[in-house]
């Protein structure tokens, strides 16, 4: 009985550090951008490590100031923070967007966090993501100053560290801006703990 109880608490401990939630009842949604396919689980070698960065916190990695000026525009809304629970690795995410000039369009800052638990090894994946062959015409471009594996890929800049990934984007919904998402891909990173 002790056993069932203490394997129970368990369970329930690692579903609720590992992103078990279902998201903050927001209806907005992330941009498309160009996620890596859908991956593995993880191996014996991964970390089991909870969480770091959830809901509550992946937002305050980046300021409301710092946004508004690599969007060049005021923001729209407080940004919304989301755990991806149709993704099986679910990632959390933080949007914030805010109006062009011309008030039609929307310009758009995400941060999405990929991390290894004790369900699913976040480096394993990017690699594969990175090493799996592209359909015609598509293509990985290479960055440097983010470490020997950092690419752009469509309007997405990813980032692969110790035991997690980060993508980042800058821009309007078919394009990148790119010194701003290598601006704040740095802002991040200063505060980042992985």
């Amino acid at each position: 009985m002790k056993s069932a109880v203490l394997a129970c608490s368990v369970f329930l401990f690692v579903l609720t550090a590992c992103g078990g939630q279902s998201g903050n009842g927001s209806s907005a949604q992330p941009p498309s951008t160009s996620n890596p396919p859908a991956g593995n689980t993880a191996d014996n070698s991964a970390a089991t490590a909870p969480r770091k960065y959830t809901e509550s916190n992946v937002c305050s990695l980046l300021t409301n100031a710092e946004a508004e000026t690599f969007l060049g525009y005021p923001l729209k809304t407080t940004p919304t923070a989301k755990t991806e629970t149709r993704i099986p690795q679910k990632p959390v995410s933080c949007v914030w967007t805010s109006p062009n000039s011309s008030g039609l369009g929307v310009r758009l800052a995400s941060l999405i966090i990929w991390e290894s638990n004790g369900e699913f090894d976040a480096i394993k994946f990017y690699d594969q993501a990175r090493n799996e062959p592209l359909e015609d015409g598509a293509v990985r471009e290479p960055v440097s100053g983010f470490g020997k594996d950092a690419y752009i890929f469509g309007t997405t800049l990813y980032i692969k560290l110790n035991r997690s990934f980060i993508q980042v984007r800058v821009g309007a919904l078919s394009e990148m801006m790119r010194e701003q998402t290598f601006s704040m891909a740095r802002a991040v990173l200063s505060r980042y703990a992985d």
